[in-house]
């Protein structure tokens, strides 16, 4: 009898080894299965930050600029085709509605697009990625261009040498006293 207790003891003492075992692997499997879809996300959510990041700052950087700022023409069309790559319906419905517009407005002179309304859903996607609160306010962007200063929108043109004090560093306001 003493025998036997120890075969079903050792039997017991097997199948619960087994049982441990195949939870373990089976535990190891789902892990790994979830840090995949976990990395996965993860990868997808960088790559959408830095699609709305790159276009939102392509598009802004060229928006408000003379016809002549060439510098500024390559990275806007770039800007311009990762939305329609990358872009949710929303961006692209938004693009879609600027270019049309600007087919209408525009002559073989002049080119008229206002980007506005995409770069603010734009700003939005990525506030939102991010984890921050939407903002409804129009963008607005100052513009350099030849001795005159220009904020979009509002067309406020001030004289270049008007803008000197506030563009000066405290230490170079005690130097010109």
């Amino acid at each position: 009898m003493a025998q036997q207790s120890n075969k079903e003891t050792l039997s017991i003492t097997k199948k619960q080894l087994f049982i441990t075992s195949a939870v373990t692997i089976l535990g190891i499997f789902i892990g790994g299965l979830v840090n995949e879809y976990v990395d996965k996300s993860n990868k997808l959510r960088e790559i959408k930050i830095d699609y709305l990041i790159d276009a939102f700052t392509k598009l802004a950087n060229g928006s408000q600029r003379p016809m002549n700022a060439a510098t500024y023409h390559r990275d806007f069309e770039l800007a311009i085709a990762k939305i329609q790559l990358f872009g949710s319906d929303s961006e692209i419905k938004s693009l879609d509605s600027c270019l049309d517009a600007s087919r209408l407005l525009s002559t073989k002179d002049t080119v008229k697009l206002n980007v506005d309304n995409v770069l603010m859903k734009l700003r939005n996607s990525l506030r939102c990625e991010l984890g921050l609160n939407q903002i409804n306010s129009n963008v607005r962007w100052f513009r350099f261009s030849e001795g005159d200063s220009v904020l979009s929108n509002s067309q406020i043109k001030l004289p270049a040498h008007t803008l000197s004090p506030l563009l000066q560093t405290p230490k170079d306001t005690l130097r010109s006293r």
